[in-house]
């Protein structure tokens, strides 16, 4: 609440700024209710910095010469773009991607686009510094303006008090789970029963869809004590199948989904294509994500 404090005293002159530099007010306050405190890459300290990135033109590490703490992807019609943070020459496991994200809180000095060519496509990205990554001193600085605004002037400070009461906590997103998934939370598996010698086309584990969210799935266990084929079916319909050439385990996990965009209460299915023989033992699970 201190940061959100801070904020507020300045709104006044953080927008007379703002609106000199061309900054529209529904911009302005749009990026205040998001979370996005002031950014001190230039001179005039404005709020954010707004950039439109054309995606027509395919680009590769692309250095977009912005730094700060916070990302808020304001929109994008495209898909697929793939940003780095800070070192392009060290290998992520995967890049985040900018159009499955609202908005990234993470600390950078460097970002680097990569995507594909799509004509008619663009991204707009808002570059903000958070209040927790400046100095003490100017947090101190800060504080001493708020306490001079309301002894000043009452009516000001009550509306600055309204605001903060007002003003949405904006979390920090995991960046670990974004390197690895490319959402901000971990996905969890979703355990099928032992099932011992299955009739052909058995349900070995299933997930339905939840209301008015998407689904999509990330891996796949299967483990079973003799040969089979296995089919991942979205309502019924086969989509995957995999193939167990003799009695283990089948684990496949990747960081973009196997299954993506599924449609709230479709059904999730894996079952196994050919009758179980007597005795053989059989489980199978998803590891699935949904919002």
């Amino acid at each position: 609440m201190l940061e959100a404090a801070l904020l507020s005293a300045i709104l006044a002159s953080q927008w007379v700024l703002a609106s000199k530099a061309g900054v529209k007010y529904e911009e302005f306050t749009a990026a205040i209710a998001r979370g996005i405190l002031p950014s001190d890459q230039n001179a005039n300290i404005l709020p954010f910095t707004r950039k439109v990135i054309d995606l027509t033109v395919a680009r590769t590490l692309e250095d977009q010469n912005v730094s700060g703490s916070y990302i808020c992807i304001e929109s994008c019609t495209g898909t697929y773009v793939q940003a780095f943070l800070n070192l392009k020459d060290v290998a992520m496991p995967t890049p985040i991607y900018l159009d499955k994200l609202d908005h990234l809180y993470y600390p950078f000095s460097k970002l680097y686009i990569t995507n594909a060519a799509q004509p008619g496509k663009e991204i707009t990205l808002l570059f903000g510094r958070a209040a927790a990554s400046m100095s003490p001193g100017y947090l101190s600085a800060l504080s001493q303006i708020l306490a001079q605004l309301v002894t000043i002037n009452t009516s000001i400070g009550a509306a600055a008090v309204a605001i903060i009461a007002a003003m949405p906590v904006v979390p920090a997103l995991p960046i670990p789970s974004m390197y690895r998934w490319n959402i901000p939370r971990e996905p969890s598996w979703v355990d099928g029963a032992y099932t011992t010698a299955p009739a052909a086309d058995a349900v070995l584990v299933t997930k339905t869809v939840g209301a008015g969210v998407t689904g999509r799935v990330f891996g796949i266990h299967i483990s079973a004590n003799e040969a089979n084929q296995f089919d991942l079916e979205l309502a019924g319909v086969p989509t995957k199948r995999f193939v167990l050439g003799a009695g283990g385990t089948l684990y496949i996990i990747l960081a973009n989904p196997i299954l993506d965009g599924i449609v709230a209460g479709t059904v999730i299915e894996l079952e196994n294509v050919t009758v179980g023989a007597a005795g053989m033992v059989y489980q199978a699970s998803l590891l699935y994500d949904e919002a």
